[in-house]
């Protein structure tokens, strides 16, 4: 079983080479990596927008229904203008 080349197979690999050379990527020493702050560059709506597809993934990685609370069990606080 050995790796196959062909003109189309090489010409991917080459394309697949180039686009990880520019790719964001950087390397750090295991205990040495940075804090994830979030807030340094991204807005608070692109944080907001992650979070529902982060937590729908991962709940379908560890094999979890996503059930919602009962209506009663919801944390909120309605919050009238006139009482502000």
């Amino acid at each position: 079983m050995g790796h196959e080349s062909t003109p189309e197979l090489d010409h991917a690999r080459a394309a697949r080479q180039a686009a990880r050379k520019v790719m964001p990527i950087q390397r750090y020493a295991l205990g040495a990596e940075p804090d994830e702050n979030l807030a340094a560059f991204t807005t608070m709506d692109e944080r907001l927008a992650m979070d529902w597809p982060l937590s729908r993934l991962a709940y379908e990685l560890a094999g979890l229904p996503i059930e919602p609370p009962p209506r009663s069990e919801l944390v909120g606080k309605l919050v009238r203008r006139d009482d502000l």
